[in-house]
């Protein structure tokens, strides 16, 4: 007979199974109207075609999320076709709107 009795390690817990599920799609979006002021523009007007957007506040990206993701479960697409699925994509899709009503 042995002098020490062997002990048995108890068993370790398996941690729990992780499962990641993708957030569905919203099947409610809410709209927003906004007042854009616009005024004409002449021909030859230099702007420059660059927008930080690492620059912008919480709230303004917050904003941005929320627009660019309803969009992308919209499929909503610009006017050259492509699917908005970024925040140049989404800021793109906004200028278009407000084109499309300004006075030709």
């Amino acid at each position: 007979m042995p002098r020490f009795k062997q002990q048995q390690e108890p068993e370790k817990a398996s941690p729990p199974e992780q499962t990641t599920q993708r957030p569905e799609s919203p099947t409610v979006h809410t709209t927003v109207a906004v007042q854009i002021p616009t005024r004409p523009v002449p021909p030859s007007c230099y702007f420059a075609q660059h927008v930080e957007v690492n620059r912008l506040t919480h709230s303004q990206r917050t904003a941005l999320r929320s627009v660019s993701d309803a969009l992308l479960f919209s499929h909503s697409r610009t006017a050259n076709g492509k699917e908005v699925r970024c925040g140049a994509d989404t800021i793109r899709w906004i200028l278009e709107k407000v084109a499309e009503q300004m006075p030709k």
